[in-house]
């Protein structure tokens, strides 16, 4: 079940009585739908994982284990409990080789964020048998071992209509990355950045390898700073 605002009521959210009233609605809908992805998701994410990394593997894609899904394979071997879609990072410069990659072999592209004018701001999320997936892009701004991404959000007073560009408010993720190793995940061989550890310290903290039902990684982690959509321009756009 997807539900997606009208044009009609797109335009009334400028209403705040009616966004007040409408708010309760959204927010019993969104539950519905986190429940069902993550039934879809313990149904169906071994096979959408291996058939992801093995394209991109054919492919000639380097991309990596990343956020919640490296805290999983790392942590606890598995993906986390509860968990409902999966994060790869990557670098910048194959961005267009991945947006062409998975629109050539039918995945369906659910929604992509981008900073006006920044070639590597971006973020992208595809769905495959009802999981959604998520690719991150990394760029090196300085001469440490610092890689910068972004991640985005649509404020909550908007209405999400598909198909057109809609504000959103972007965060940066400093991260220190030294290379990259292998691991066995899933039954196939993946990549994962050299120094996990570190890596996921600068994510969730010094305790993430004790579960925290309460963590939210918007508030709680350590590496990200967010921006006023005054301060960087970004934009979101829905396709299904």
């Amino acid at each position: 079940m997807r539900f997606f605002i009208t044009k009609t009521l797109f335009y009334l959210k400028k209403c705040y009585l009616f966004k007040i009233m409408l708010e309760p609605f959204l927010s019993y809908h969104r539950k519905l739908v986190i429940a069902e992805e993550k039934v879809k998701f313990l149904e169906n994410s071994d096979v959408v994982f291996n058939t992801v990394i093995q394209l991109l593997k054919k492919n000639g894609i380097h991309v990596w284990l990343d956020f919640g899904t490296l805290l999983g394979a790392y942590r606890d071997s598995d993906f986390i409990k509860n968990d409902f879609d999966m994060d790869f990072g990557a670098f910048g410069t194959d961005y267009d080789k991945i947006k062409t990659l998975m629109q050539e072999n039918g995945f369906t592209s659910v929604r992509e964020f981008f900073i006006a004018g920044h070639e590597y701001g971006r973020e992208l999320t595809y769905r495959y048998k009802d999981v959604n997936f998520d690719f991150f892009f990394y760029y090196k701004k300085d001469d440490t071992d610092n890689l910068y991404t972004y991640t985005f959000s649509c404020p909550p007073n908007i209405l999400l209509e598909k198909g057109i560009e809609l504000p959103a408010i972007v965060a940066e993720i400093k991260t220190p990355c030294k290379g990259f190793t292998e691991m066995n995940f899933k039954n196939t061989i993946v990549q994962i950045p050299a120094n996990t550890d570190e890596y996921l310290k600068a994510n969730y903290g010094e305790g993430y390898m004790t579960p925290d039902p309460n963590f939210n990684y918007v508030t709680d982690s350590p590496n990200l700073t967010w921006y006023s959509q005054e301060e960087i321009s970004a934009k979101c756009i829905i396709y299904n």
